[in-house]
């Protein structure tokens, strides 16, 4: 309720034997920090970055007139003032190799890597004050064995240390999202891909990739680098797609059921939003 700095203490127990302890600090800030002040903010992502109800079409309404503060959203895709560079179906893979792919073009690309300073000069952008990359999901999603996943993951943290560098080599502070857990259930996985992956799979390898992404990232803000909790901010059983169907074929009660497996509804990413508000705020 009050602005401040508060410790946070998280303890885990397992059979009512304590197991973990980790520490945090919550810090608030009063309402009025940044009155007057407009930051730029350019949000780089996948597909959770670029659909019409996504982040960063809800970020701007946080600011402005809903906070003394304001940012200005920059990026050649979506439309302002929610302007980004989410491109569906993108990994750090296609961000740091390719100049384009499925017809869509790498903003970011030089001619032979991913280079935030060129992207910059080509935009007319002066400064940037904040980057938030939201990847991962594209990165981790097929393997279904823990060694493919370990490569994958391996890869993967290169090309996004490849990425932060470039953007904090200008003095951009980047906010890394801290890859968003999937729906809560299996109906979801079965309406988006069939057979081709399971829930529990893909849950496994996205607890290995955030485990390795905050132990590469994390304790890094001396540098720029910030870890966003987005991972922690989605609420899985209720801000995902549902559908209603008949609960089986002998019963026409009807049920929701969720539908998509990894891609929140408008309300979750609307708590993506949320997270990157704090930050900047």
């Amino acid at each position: 309720a009050s602005a401040g700095t508060y410790a946070l203490t998280f303890d885990l127990y397992r059979d009512g034997v304590g197991v973990a302890r980790a520490t945090t600090s919550v810090v608030v800030k009063a309402a009025a920090v940044g009155a007057g002040v407009t930051k730029s903010v350019v949000v780089i992502g996948d597909s959770l970055i670029d659909n019409a109800t996504s982040a960063p079409t809800v970020l701007p309404t946080l600011f402005g007139a809903g906070d003394p503060m304001d940012i200005t959203m920059l990026g050649t895709r979506g439309t302002g003032p929610g302007l980004h560079e989410g491109r569906a179906g993108w990994s750090t893979t296609t961000y740091t190799t390719l100049a384009t792919s499925g017809g869509v073009t790498n903003a970011f690309w030089d001619g032979s890597a991913f280079s935030f300073p060129a992207w910059k000069t080509a935009q007319g952008y002066a400064t940037v004050d904040y980057a938030i990359i939201n990847l991962g999901i594209n990165d981790i999603f097929t393997p279904t064995t823990d060694a493919a996943a370990a490569t994958a993951i391996t890869t993967a943290l290169a090309q996004l240390g490849t990425m932060v560098t470039s953007i904090t080599g200008t003095g951009t502070k980047v906010g890394i999202c801290v890859t968003t857990p999937p729906a809560r259930s299996q109906d979801a996985f079965g309406a988006s891909y069939g057979s081709g992956q399971t829930r529990w799979r893909y849950r496994r390898n996205l607890a290995a990739w955030n485990t390795a992404l905050i132990a590469t990232f994390g304790g890094r803000t001396a540098e720029g680098i910030y870890l966003l909790p987005t991972n922690a901010a989605l609420d899985t059983v209720n801000n995902f797609p549902t559908t209603t169907a008949a609960v089986n074929s002998r019963n026409a009660t009807t049920s929701a059921r969720q539908n998509n497996g990894v891609h929140p509804a408008s309300t979750g990413s609307a708590q993506l939003a949320d997270v990157m508000h704090h930050w900047i705020k």
